[in-house]
């Protein structure tokens, strides 16, 4: 399943780029995010090869989810991409950023899949409803800058 949003945001790429590459800001945007460890017990890191552990508290119970994640791309200020895994899902994120007119043209895509097709379309839902809530936060932070 492939979601791709796309929004023009009043904010430099380089403060933009920054939100969405620093893991302690991302902290900042990023619905349920509580921490991101690094596989190797040393400090996280943003680059390309970096591989960590999202960890997100969601739903009323806070259940705790642990993502994989590994960057795959961060070339500031245009393009940042990772690679997620879960037992329930997997895939890659990418944005890419441009300057129009002044401002910010984020284009985020998800390439993802889903295990079992009951669970992906509840799935796919969901996870298109968190990226337009999550983009809303990064928006108004970036914009706040």
């Amino acid at each position: 399943m492939k979601l791709t949003h796309t929004e023009t945001i009043n904010a430099a790429r380089e403060t933009v780029f920054d939100l969405l590459s620093d893991p302690e800001k991302q902290l900042l945007w990023r619905d349920g995010l509580v921490s991101i460890e690094p596989l190797d017990g040393s400090a996280v890191a943003s680059g390309v090869g970096a591989h960590t552990v999202e960890v997100f508290h969601k739903g009323r119970k806070k259940t705790v989810y642990r993502i994989s994640s590994e960057v795959l791309a961060s070339e500031a200020p245009a393009h940042f991409a990772t690679r997620i895994s879960h037992p329930d899902f997997s895939g890659d994120v990418t944005y890419r950023l441009d300057t129009v007119d002044g401002k910010t043209r984020l284009v985020s895509e998800a390439d993802m899949t889903y295990a079992g097709n009951a669970v992906s379309r509840f799935l796919g839902q969901m996870a298109a409803h968190h990226n337009r809530a999550d983009m809303k936060k990064l928006i108004r932070l970036a914009e706040a800058t």
